[in-house]
């Protein structure tokens, strides 16, 4: 009996996985996670950023789906007085932003580029835009603009930064937090879209600043 609940209980938990649905990501129609911004006449989820046939190809990213995401430019990197990450500097590494997914994520929420049409709309809806997205409004805190010298930097070699000041962050941060395009910092380092279990939609839990020490060693 005892072996049975046991395997039971490990069933369930391999069934426990995450989901994107009825999140505030879930855009669709039936979504119970976007309330204000979420489309009126589309029930598929993912197919607001992603489409398995002509996506849009000049960008790093998968099977991508929104139109105008190219054209978005950031204004502002972040940038203090006090920050030492050696040539890692985000004003001298625009080139490396500018191939991570942060113009997937401005995408959305630069507050202007929400309602462009998909490259690709669905055949479920004969070929019509989606409806009932609005932009992101100036006092919605998802709205962060294309002025970025407010928010954490990004596009920054992390080895970079520990070599610069290595008593002040991990040398090998663990667990969920991830680099990419030979150890950059992007903006799913700290964030995973697809699961909003820690929100808002973080790497890892920022109980105690989880998230946070798992880079910076305060």
């Amino acid at each position: 009996m005892l072996l049975a609940a046991a395997l039971t209980l490990v069933a369930t938990q391999a069934l426990a996985v995450t989901s994107i649905k009825n999140t505030k990501h879930d855009l669709s129609t039936t979504s119970t996670g976007a309330t204000t911004v979420k489309s009126t006449n589309y029930e598929e989820i993912c197919i607001f950023c992603h489409t398995p046939h002509k996506a849009i190809d000049q960008l790093n990213a998968p099977l991508w789906n929104r139109s105008g995401t190219d054209a978005i430019v950031i204004t502002n990197y972040y940038n203090s007085a006090t920050l030492d990450v050696g040539t890692s500097n985000p004003a001298t590494v625009t080139a490396k932003i500018a191939v991570s997914d942060a113009k997937l994520c401005l995408s959305c929420h630069d507050g202007a580029s929400l309602t462009n049409d998909l490259a690709n709309p669905s055949n479920l809806e004969a070929g019509v835009q989606p409806a009932g997205l609005a932009e992101l409004l100036a006092a919605n805190p998802a709205n962060i603009g294309v002025d970025l010298h407010d928010d954490h930097p990004i596009g920054m070699v992390y080895a970079d930064v520990v070599t610069a000041t290595p008593t002040e962050f991990v040398a090998s941060p663990v667990g969920s937090i991830k680099f990419y395009d030979g150890g950059v910092m992007w903006c799913s380092s700290c964030h995973d879209v697809h699961d909003n279990t820690a929100a808002p939609f973080l790497a890892t839990s920022n109980v105690a600043s989880g998230l946070c020490l798992a880079c910076h060693n305060k």
